[in-house]
C-alpha cells in the first residue's frame, strides 16, 4: 500500500464515521407533559427536550421526540423500539438507566376545583373523594399504596396518557366527574395558566415532596451508558455557561440547584 492510498483510506474511514455519526438517532418517548415536554416539532417543545437536543447535537447526535402514553413508551424502551423516557422518576422504571445529574426536582400535590372544600390530610382522606390518576405514572408513596388496595380502586379514575392528558383531567375536573387530580406542581399550574383557567382549581395538599426527575434509557447495554454520560457532561456545561439558565426562564422556571 503506497502512502497516498494510505492516506486516503484514513480519509474515507474518518468520513464513514462522521457520517455514522450524523445519522445517529435518539428517539425519545412519553405523553406531554408540559414544560417537561410539550409539542414536538414546535419552538416550545419542552425543556427537558431542548436541552437534550442542544446536548446530543454537539455530538453529532439527532433527537427525535415521539409523543405517546406514558406505559407504551416504558415498554417500546424496553424493546428497544426507542431510547429514552422523558420526564421519568426512578419509581417509573427503576430497571432503567439513569444519568448521574438529573433535569429537575418535581413534587407531586393534589388539585381539586376551586369550590370544592376537600384537602388531604392522609391516607384515608382520600377515601372521601373520587381520584383522577394517568396510567403508568408514579405518584409517590402515599398514592402508591393508595392504589396498590384493590378496595380502593372504585373510587380512582384511570385516564389513558397520550397527547394533551392532563387537559383531559382539566375537563373531569370541571365537569365533576372527578373530585381530585394528582399531578406535578410545575406541570399542573403551567397547563392550567396556559389554557387560562388556573382559577377554575387549587392546590389541595401535597402528595409527594420534590424528586430527581430524569430523561432515562432503556435497560439494553452500552449504548445508554453512553448516552447517560453524554448528558451528564452537557448539562453540567450548560448550566456553567448559562445555556440552562436561558432554557428555563423560556418556560417561567429556575435552575433547581
Amino acid at each position: 500500500m503506497t502512502q497516498l492510498q494510505f492516506k486516503l483510506l484514513l480519509v474515507l474511514s474518518i468520513f464513514a464515521t462522521i457520517l455514522r455519526a450524523e445519522n445517529e438517532t435518539l428517539v425519545i418517548g412519553a405523553d406531554t407533559w408540559c414544560p417537561v415536554n410539550c409539542e414536538p416539532n414546535s419552538d416550545n417543545p419542552g425543556y427537558m427536550i431542548e436541552i437534550a437536543e442542544k446536548i446530543f447535537k454537539e455530538q453529532m447526535v439527532k433527537v427525535e421526540y415521539q409523543v405517546m402514553p406514558w406505559s407504551r413508551a416504558i415498554v417500546e424502551a424496553e424493546k428497544g423500539n426507542i431510547q429514552a423516557v422523558v420526564g421519568a422518576f426512578k419509581g417509573d422504571a427503576p430497571h432503567f438507566i439513569y444519568p448521574q445529574e438529573e433535569l429537575g426536582l418535581i413534587g407531586n400535590s393534589f388539585f381539586t376545583h376551586v369550590h370544592n372544600d376537600w384537602y388531604f390530610q392522609n391516607i384515608d382522606s382520600l377515601k372521601q373523594i373520587i381520584l383522577g390518576t394517568i396510567n403508568g405514572y408514579e405518584y409517590g408513596d402515599t398514592v402508591s399504596q393508595y392504589l396498590a388496595n384493590k378496595e380502593n380502586l372504585d373510587k380512582v379514575v384511570e385516564i389513558t396518557g397520550g397527547k394533551n392528558v392532563l387537559h383531559r383531567s382539566f375537563t373531569m375536573l370541571l365537569t365533576k366527574r372527578i373530585d381530585v387530580v394528582v399531578e406535578a406542581d410545575i406541570v399542573f399550574w403551567y397547563q392550567a395558566k396556559k389554557a387560562n383557567i388556573a382559577d377554575s382549581f387549587k392546590f389541595a395538599g401535597q402528595a409527594s415532596k420534590p424528586t430527581k426527575v430524569y430523561i432515562a434509557f432503556a435497560p439494553n447495554g452500552e449504548i445508554s451508558k453512553k448516552y447517560a454520560k453524554i448528558l451528564s457532561a452537557g448539562v453540567v456545561n450548560l448550566r456553567a455557561s448559562g445555556e440552562l439558565k436561558k432554557i428555563l426562564s423560556k418556560y417561567g422556571l429556575q435552575d433547581w440547584q
